[in-house]
């Protein structure tokens, strides 16, 4: 348990499952802090862009690591941004290319490391709701309440296939869903802290509910933690 006054929630899942979606109203509700751990991958990745370093050059990537700046800024209503050498890079990194480099990026033991020591830096001595892919069974295990949400592949692959339709992107739903497998195959079976449920995650499969449903199941089950 982290404490007592202070918790810990932590909601992992694979693409487009509604983890961040749902994380952040949790948050905004629960009037604590929330971290978008998937957007400090996304930060490395576009910082290996920049400087020229590919997946796959481990001495580039470690002296990268050693100078990165990465600061993800967790603000109590719930809002946030993270930034790179003290830029705002919150909108930068949403590309699908910055996506799947970042995933590329994350199979790599060390950057696994380092970004976690940035994930957890953020989470000690506050509330905060930390939503990832591996929250739960490695950045923080010791979490008060862990969830992990999932949801039917063609789902996930609609969901995905709007997003990136209202962000002005031309990907079918095919490629989409393609993507999104590819995606699951890598995580899950990545050999540094794989795409998994913690042992004691409450699983959530919301194929079939709305925003509001999934939330109200999380807060219900948080409901006695009584200090925010």
């Amino acid at each position: 348990m982290s404490g007592r006054g202070r918790i810990v929630i932590t909601i992992d899942g694979p693409g487009a499952s509604g983890k961040g979606t749902v994380a952040r109203i949790v948050a905004k509700k629960l009037g604590i802090r929330y971290m978008d751990t998937g957007s400090i991958y996304r930060t490395f990745a576009l910082l290996a862009r920049e400087k020229g370093v590919k997946p796959g050059e481990s001495e580039k990537i470690s002296r990268l690591l050693k100078n990165c700046e990465i600061l993800p800024v967790c603000s109590e209503d719930s809002s946030y941004t993270v930034t790179l050498g003290g830029r705002n890079v919150s909108a930068d990194i949403r590309t699908p290319e910055i996506s799947e480099n970042a995933s590329k990026f994350s199979q790599v033991k060390e950057v696994r490391e380092v970004l976690g020591l940035i994930q957890r830096a953020h989470g000690e001595n506050t509330s905060i709701v930390a939503e990832g892919r591996d929250m739960g069974t490695r950045v923080f295990k010791d979490a008060d309440y862990k969830f992990f949400l999932t949801a039917e592949e063609g789902e996930r692959a609609r969901r995905r296939a709007a997003e990136l339709k209202q962000e002005g992107a031309g990907a079918t739903l095919e490629q989409t869903a393609a993507e999104l497998s590819s995606r699951d195959r890598r995580d899950s079976r990545r050999k540094h802290s794989p795409l998994k449920p913690a042992d004691d995650a409450v699983i959530i499969d919301t194929t079939h509910l709305g925003v509001d449903e999934v939330v109200e199941k999380i807060l219900n089950l948080v409901e006695g933690w009584k200090s925010f």
